[in-house]
């Protein structure tokens, strides 16, 4: 019995160690830490991809789709971080459609990922000119998306897929990709007018009564 708990104790290492450094890509509302938001139909959302190598990685390379939870909605812009990351550097490329291209609807064949049903759109092969690496937090990209203006009211989540991480060599690091809740809402404006509406008509009501 007791040559069973150091293996144990050697399992619950080398599990721990497997998964110490992967790299993670997070979506965000641009200068916060908000994993979710609200907006109207017909709204524009300025969203940031970043991501943690907090394990201690050095990431030289990354590529990762964004993928929607329905057609038709608008990439309007793309901007790739201070850091230095580009597109086409020819070390891992795979063509990046749609990086000067905007505004551009999402369609399920715009970018024909893994999954050719869903809508998605690529962020492949960026790079640092220099061949600097980062660690820790870094941004990947900010854009704007807009959800079409007849979308039905409710709750969406926008994923971040098919995420790739390498170092400087080219040899790919373990990633994985959290995903992003996007509520959508009457707006704000409509809501307060519809509900002073009530109002009025009430008020009237009492008035002949």
């Amino acid at each position: 019995m007791r040559s069973v708990v150091p293996f144990a104790a050697l399992l619950l290492l080398l599990s721990s160690v497997a998964t110490f450094g992967d790299v993670s890509f997070y979506m965000y509302v641009e200068g916060t830490s908000d994993q979710g938001m609200d907006i109207a139909p017909g709204g524009t959302a300025r969203l940031a991809i970043m991501l943690n190598a907090a394990g201690g990685e050095n990431v030289a390379g990354a590529s990762y789709d964004v993928q929607l939870p329905l057609e038709g909605w608008t990439l309007q812009s793309r901007e790739y971080s201070d850091f230095g990351w580009f597109e086409g550097d020819g070390v891992w490329d795979g063509s990046n459609p749609l990086a000067e291209n905007t505004p551009a609807v999402i369609n399920n064949d715009t970018y024909l990922g893994p999954d050719a049903n869903t809508a998605d759109f690529w962020f492949n092969t960026a790079r640092n000119p220099y061949d600097d690496t980062v660690t820790g937090w870094q941004t990947c990209e900010v854009f704007e998306l807009t959800v079409p203006s007849g979308t039905v009211l409710d709750l969406y989540r926008l994923t971040i897929g098919n995420t790739h991480a390498y170092d400087i060599a080219g040899t790919e690091l373990a990633s994985s990709g959290q995903y992003f809740d996007m509520n959508v809402t009457p707006e704000p404006v409509s809501s307060l007018l519809f509900i002073a509406g009530v109002g009025v008509l009430a008020l009237r009501r009492r008035r002949t009564a």
